[in-house]
């Protein structure tokens, strides 16, 4: 359970990251760009992306790390002298 909690925490931080990079990266565009693409598709594409980032990546990583203990256990337990 803190292993959860921990991880989503983390993923949280990093997620605020990201997403205050992004803002600062948009806001860095010429002025021009925001007459040439329509602000619409510019807001659905940096809510596709946040979304993914903040559903996908926390799980992902969860799985990562649980999959690497077990596999750490396994090759611990199999190199132990009997």
């Amino acid at each position: 359970m803190s292993q959860a909690l921990i991880l989503y925490i983390g993923a949280l931080k990093a997620a605020k990251y990201i997403h205050n990079r992004l803002i600062n990266s948009v806001l860095h565009w010429p002025s021009t760009t925001f007459d040439r693409i329509p602000s619409g598709r510019i807001m659905n594409r940096f809510g596709f992306d946040l979304d993914s980032m903040d559903n996908n990546l926390p799980e992902s990583l969860f799985e990562f790390l649980t999959y690497s203990a077990m596999v750490g256990n396994n090759v611990r337990v199999f190199n132990s002298p009997m």
